[in-house]
This record gives C-alpha cells, sequence and structure tokens, in this order.
C-alpha cells in the first residue's frame, strides 16, 4: 500500500476531478476550491480546510463521497467531530478506492474513541497496519491504540502501545509518554502490578514497587534507582529521565514559605470549612519535611475576602487557600491585581481571573462524566427522574444542556417531591402508563370483560435518576414494580453514602453512578486514604465525607497549580486537570451497585472532561 500522504491525497483528488466529467475542468471554481483547502491542509489549517470541503461535500456531485472524506479528514484533525458524525453518517464508502476505505478506518476509529466506543475503534485499528501511515498519523495509531485498551481495561497493551510511541517522539514528548506509564503503573492496585510482574511488563513492575517504597529520596533510594538502571539497560529510561519524572511538579510555582488558609469559623458553612480543613492538615502534617511551609488561619466571617486577602500579604503569605463562600470569592475576583496566587474552594460558572484558581466538588464534573458512560455504554433516548428542588432542578437543567450536547435526546422528564415514600404518580407519567390505564378504562367501556396490563413507554433506552440515597433507594424498586426493569439507570454521586451499606444499598443494584476516588480503596490508597484517616472524619456527618477529600487536594495541589494544564493530577476528588478560566475540572471513576456495593467500571478519559477543548462553560 502506498503511503498516505497529503501529496498522495492531492494529486488523486487533481486526477479525479479532472477526469470524471467534460463539465470539470481544472482550473473551474471547484478544482480551485479543492487546490485551496489542500493547500490549507498542507499548512496545518485544518479548521478553515474543513470549511471549504464541507461546502464541496454538501453539493450532489460524482466527487461527494470523495470530499466527505475529505471533510471527514480535516475535521478529525481540528478535533471538530461533534460535525464529523454528519459526514461520516452519509458516506458511501464504496466510492472510494481501497487506500481512502482503509483510511477511513482510522478516522472513524478516532471518532469512536472521542465517544468512547473503544471495541469499536480497536476493531477499525486492527484493520490497519502502522507502517502504511505516515510518521504523523502512526503517533496517532498508538496514541488510539493505548486510548482503546486503557477504556476497554487492558492495561498491559495499553501500556505497550504507549512504548511503541517511544521511537516515534521527541525527548519531550518521549518524557511525558514515560512519565503516563510509569504513573498508570503507580496508581494500579497490588494485585494487579503483581499479575502484571510475571508478564514481559516485569522490568517496569519491579521499577514501580521501588518507586513506591522510596517515597523520600534519600541516598540509599537513589543508589537502589541507580543500580535498577544498570540492570535493565535494554529499557527506554534514563537517570536523567527518571529523575525528571521523580521531581516533576515539585517545584512548577516557586515554594510557599507560608500559606493563609481562609474559611469560615461561624456561620452556616463553618461545618463544611471543618471538614476541609481536617483533610487539608492531614495531608499537612503527613508532609512531614524540614520545609514545610507555615500556615495561618483567617476567618472569613469576620472581615471581607478583600481585606483578609491584603492582610495575609501583609502577613508573609505565598499562597491563599479558600475562601469557601462564592461571594466572597466575588470579592476576590473584583480585586485589580492578585500578587499571590489563589486556590478559592468553590466554583463560580464564567469567572476568570489571573492568579485565581477554583478547585470545587462542582456537579458540572459529576452529570457531564455520567453523560459520558451512558453514550459510552451506546444510550441515545433517555427520560430524567430529578426531586423538585431547587438542587434537583439545577442538576436537570445540566443533563439537559450536557445530553443534547453529544447528539442525544431526552424524551421527558418528571419532578418528584423527594420527602414522600410513594413515586408511582411521576413513575406512571415518565412511562407513560398513565396514558396506557386511560386506553385500556376507555377499551373497557366497550369491552367490558377485556383483560389487559398496561405498557411502558418503548421508546427510551435508559433513565437518568438525581436524588439523595433514600429516595433512590425507594426509586429504584418501585421503577421496577412499574415494568422498568430492564432499563439502565444511570444516578448522579447523590445516591452513595461514600461509605458500604450493602444492607441498605441494595436497592441500588445496577445503578451506575460516577463518584471521587477517594471513596474507593482500589483508586486511592496510602496513608490519606479514606480507611487510614478514618479517626478524622468520623467527627463528621456521613455526608461531608467528599469535603475531606476536597481538603487533601486542596494541600496536595499547591506545588501543581502552575502545570495542571498540562499533567494530570492524581488526587483525592479526582484526577485533576486545569481547564477554562482557571477552574480545576476533575475526572471521576464509574461504579455500579451489585449486591449492594459498588462495583468499579473504572475512570472516564480525561480528554472528554469538557467538550471542544475545555471550553465548556454551563449555562
Amino acid at each position: 500500500m502506498k503511503y498516505l500522504t497529503l501529496y498522495f491525497f492531492t494529486a488523486l483528488l487533481i486526477s479525479l476531478i479532472t477526469g470524471c466529467s467534460k463539465n470539470i475542468h481544472k482550473n473551474d471554481l471547484t478544482t480551485q476550491k479543492a487546490e485551496t483547502a489542500e493547500h490549507l491542509v498542507n499548512h496545518g489549517q485544518f479548521e478553515a480546510a474543513a470549511k471549504i470541503y464541507q461546502k464541496l461535500a454538501d453539493k450532489r456531485s460524482a466527487l461527494q463521497d470523495l470530499f466527505r472524506f475529505k471533510t471527514i479528514n480535516a475535521l478529525v484533525k481540528s478535533n471538530d467531530f461533534s460535525t464529523t458524525l454528519i459526514y461520516a453518517k452519509n458516506i458511501n464508502p464504496e466510492h472510494l478506492n481501497q487506500d481512502q476505505r482503509l483510511y477511513l478506518n482510522f478516522l472513524f476509529a478516532q471518532i469512536n474513541l472521542h465517544y468512547h466506543a473503544a471495541e469499536k475503534a480497536l476493531k477499525q485499528l486492527a484493520r490497519l497496519s502502522p507502517q502504511q501511515l505516515t510518521p504523523e498519523d502512526r503517533i496517532t495509531y498508538q496514541h488510539c491504540l493505548a486510548q482503546g485498551y486503557t477504556l476497554t481495561g487492558q492495561v498491559a497493551k495499553s501500556i505497550h502501545a504507549q512504548l511503541g510511541l517511544i521511537p516515534l517522539l521527541s525527548a519531550t514528548n518521549q518524557q511525558q509518554t514515560l512519565s503516563i506509564i510509569l504513573a498508570t503503573l503507580q496508581h494500579l492496585p497490588l494485585e494487579k502490578l503483581d499479575l502484571l510482574e510475571s508478564s514481559n511488563l516485569g522490568d517496569w513492575v519491579s521499577l514501580t514497587k521501588l518507586l513506591r517504597k522510596t517515597i523520600r529520596r534519600t541516598p540509599s533510594s537513589e543508589q537502589e534507582i541507580t543500580r535498577w538502571l544498570e540492570q535493565h539497560p535494554q529499557l527506554p529510561i534514563t537517570h536523567e529521565l527518571l529523575n525528571t519524572y521523580l521531581n516533576h511538579g515539585k517545584s512548577p510555582i516557586s515554594p510557599a514559605h507560608s500559606i493563609a488558609l481562609i474559611l469560615p469559623n461561624s456561620g452556616p458553612h463553618s461545618q463544611q470549612a471543618n471538614a476541609i480543613k481536617e483533610g487539608f492538615l492531614a495531608a499537612y502534617y503527613h508532609n512531614n519535611t524540614a520545609d514545610r511551609p507555615a500556615i495561618q488561619f483567617y476567618d472569613s466571617t469576620e472581615n471581607d475576602s478583600k481585606q483578609l486577602y491584603q492582610h495575609a500579604v501583609n502577613d508573609g503569605a505565598d499562597l491563599i487557600i479558600g475562601p469557601l463562600e462564592k461571594q466572597n470569592i466575588l470579592q476576590l475576583a473584583n480585586i485589580k491585581t492578585l500578587k499571590i496566587p489563589v486556590l478559592a474552594l468553590n466554583q463560580i460558572d464564567n469567572l476568570a481571573k489571573k492568579n485565581l484558581y477554583q478547585l470545587s466538588l462542582s456537579p458540572v464534573d459529576d452529570i457531564f462524566q455520567l453523560t459520558m458512560k451512558a453514550t459510552q455504554q451506546g444510550h441515545n433516548r433517555i427520560l430524567l427522574l430529578h426531586p423538585d428542588t431547587a438542587t434537583g432542578n439545577r442538576l436537570g437543567h445540566y443533563l439537559e444542556y450536557f445530553w443534547p450536547k453529544q447528539g442525544r435526546l431526552i424524551i421527558d422528564n418528571q419532578a418528584y417531591s423527594p420527602d414522600k415514600n410513594d413515586f408511582s404518580t411521576p413513575i406512571q407519567r415518565l412511562l407513560n402508563l398513565n396514558e396506557s390505564n386511560s386506553r385500556i378504562k376507555k377499551l373497557k367501556t366497550f369491552i367490558p370483560d377485556l383483560k389487559a396490563i398496561a405498557r411502558r413507554r418503548l421508546d427510551i433506552d435508559a433513565i437518568f435518576l438525581i436524588g439523595q440515597p433514600r429516595s433512590a433507594r425507594l426509586l429504584k424498586p418501585q421503577l421496577q414494580f412499574h415494568r422498568a426493569e430492564e432499563l439502565p439507570v444511570y444516578a448522579t454521586s447523590q445516591i452513595y453514602s461514600g461509605l458500604p451499606n450493602p444492607l441498605q444499598d441494595s436497592d441500588l443494584d445496577a445503578i451506575t453512578f460516577c463518584d471521587i476516588p477517594w471513596l474507593f480503596k482500589q483508586t486511592y490508597s496510602g496513608p490519606l486514604s479514606l480507611e487510614n484517616l478514618k479517626p478524622s472524619w468520623q467527627q463528621f456527618p456521613q455526608s461531608y465525607l467528599r469535603l475531606i477529600a476536597l481538603g487533601i487536594d486542596a494541600h496536595q495541589l499547591i506545588p501543581h497549580l502552575n502545570n495542571l494544564q498540562n499533567i494530570l493530577f492524581r488526587g483525592a476528588t479526582g484526577h485533576l486537570l486545569l481547564a477554562k478560566n482557571n477552574h480545576i475540572s476533575r475526572q471521576l471513576v464509574c461504579a455500579k451497585f451489585k449486591a449492594g456495593k459498588p462495583k468499579l467500571l473504572g475512570f472516564t478519559p480525561h480528554q472528554a472532561l469538557y467538550p471542544s477543548g475545555n471550553n465548556f462553560n454551563p449555562p
């Protein structure tokens, strides 16, 4: 097979255009537009090229499918996957040559991976050989393989795909890939590492265990690492690369000598603030080093945030953690220049300011990733059931925004009163059982002896449920009673109390939800894990568990703030990434209830945190 270079595409396009019809000439408008688009592609201007190809592909002609193919290629390269679906759906591969049909598999694999249809993408990638691709496409191919294997839980194959990238990359990108490999292994449970140790990744596993053992750099640990490197010269990792990995993120910003913690000591949010503080201090005292920064506490209920900020600066603070209340964050945003960084512990949509970072347990991450999980499972037409409360309506609003963004439909939604025990009325309305019953009653006026059972609607394939544990435990059995037992149910993290309770949560079986890694020992272990910090969180209501994790991350993120845009930080509240407006978005782990306990399904892909390159702002 020939190399699928852009030059090859250009030559092929010109030959087809000039030979297809007597009415198509090299210098006519269609040819000029096609050549302009190809020139733009050659110079990396894929968005501009896609616009031209789209216009050509929208016109009926003998070359329509070729232009659809070119459009898909340009759109994929410009990351415009939603528009790509239109042309991918309508293209007829029979009108392409063999090379183009094979390359179409490559494009479709990237589209499917974007929408998390990993198994389908892997089948399409299997039809290709990387040797048939250009060097640039070979890199994309390996990335796709790694992503597909990760999404399907094939860790070893994912790592091998990433190792296949190493020879293709620059030194900087090699370092990033090696860091991803080591980080992936570092976060595997010990039992999974043990299983890999007997495979051909055994050398990497031994390094991972060594790195886990040597948490702090000491002369003896340095000697062990040096000895390991000397014993494994065949691996693509050097002392320099390993040192870069080990030191990565330790000082991306100036070391903080003094941290100001601004939280309320009284008022409606004081108890939540105490839980955050407990997590923060647990992480602070775990960092038992000589250069540990000093902490100064400020009460946000005593003065406004502007005064407290200036007070902290005058006291020599290098970094401010907090405030918690939204109105206080807005006050900080009104300061003309923030001289030192602020890590606010709440999020205000569309608020952006230099040196102001926002970390929170935002339901936006929860709702969005739940929709991505449902999309990955192939669901399209859903029903929404939410509590008739301010929070329930707000979360329902987010869901009504996100789900159509995935090209899906919300067929109907119903609100329920969370203080009730009987939800038959909203459920019957949601499932159209009331209309079915009404039809049966009318028929019985003509046929008194008619025996009929009301049937639920059949135009949906899943239900989204918003609710607290008490309501969810009542709603799930009632959904089953009303003939919706076969419909998958997806719920927000609110339905999980945070601790396993098989006896009560057995009624939640088969419900899928996404939550923070800290709640599960498989995804967050070590000295700051849920299990090890039991004395810290037992003093608080169970609903405050996630706030302990927020406090842990508020401390652990301190040396990483300037680098979060490029590197995913594996925190207690999620895998963290800096999105638009300095909002820190969270990658959650999804689980499904089985026998009353959450069974982990894995993380959502980090590149899917927000659509269109992390530029989402909810309405």
